[in-house]
């Protein structure tokens, strides 16, 4: 397609639109400041891939790549608050085995 012509790329676009207004809600919510973008659209990445579409006939895209539905029993809030094991870190049995940490997504 030509350059600076986005009506050219109607569906690139759209995704692209979908994307951000669904990492700018995740953001909203969860109150956290912009610079945690990277965080939320790789987010709202993960979570669209899971989601069923009516053009794929109610399957999600990760369903059509792997011919298995996804497992959503890991999906947590983002934003909320997490306790991560830190015990490997630490190096006195008397410091504490986890810290109170934000949620901001998921492992590639």
């Amino acid at each position: 397609s030509c350059p600076y012509t986005p009506e050219q790329n109607r569906l690139v676009e759209r995704k692209n639109r979908h994307l951000l207004e669904t990492a700018i809600t995740l953001l909203q919510k969860a109150s956290l400041p912009s610079y945690f973008w990277f965080h939320a659209c790789a987010t709202a990445t993960y979570l669209i891939n899971r989601m069923p579409t009516p053009i794929l006939h109610m399957k999600s895209p990760f369903e059509c790549l792997f011919k298995s539905p996804p497992t959503l029993e890991h999906l947590r809030i983002f934003g909320c608050a997490c306790y991560p094991s830190i015990r490997p870190y630490r190096s006195n049995k008397l410091d504490p085995k986890t810290i109170e940490c934000i949620f901001v997504g998921y492992a590639s």
